[in-house]
């Protein structure tokens, strides 16, 4: 499967390595097309261009990332759901059930498809142990 480099333009963490717009050592990242959907989906990253973007309308303030179509793959579900929890305002206690996780609702009117509980509990505990290490 041929990989293609892409830029990174949210923080992402990707195989133990941290990578982040701002750092010139890992503001890219090579990726299979696999690999690549569900980061690009989530506009964490972009493919190059030779040429400056138009202007196109980009709302960096919207929760909505909309996949649409249930990723296949559980790991790209996964990433998926991870990439939109960490789009939510911590502060809008409408977006957290009341023991503090993300609410899977939520999360499905983001993502576009039925986030089910036990993936969306996953995925909160792996963004869990992923901050405590660091």
């Amino acid at each position: 499967m041929a990989k293609r480099i892409y830029n990174v333009d949210s923080p992402v963490k990707f195989s133990g390595t941290q990578y982040h717009p701002d750092d010139k050592e890992n503001n890219t990242i090579e990726l299979s097309e696999k690999e690549a959907k569900p980061l690009l989906a989530l506009n964490a990253i972009s493919e190059p261009s030779e040429d400056e973007p138009e202007d196109e309308p980009t709302n960096k303030s919207s929760n909505i990332v909309n996949l649409k179509t249930t990723p296949e793959e559980l790991e790209d579900r996964l990433s998926a759901i991870k990439g939109a929890v960490s789009k939510l305002d911590k502060e809008d206690k409408t977006k957290w059930t009341s023991n503090g996780m993300p609410d899977a609702n939520v999360l499905t009117e983001m993502l576009g498809w039925k986030v089910k509980a036990d993936e969306r509990n996953q995925a909160w505990m792996e963004m869990l142990a992923e901050e405590s290490k660091a």
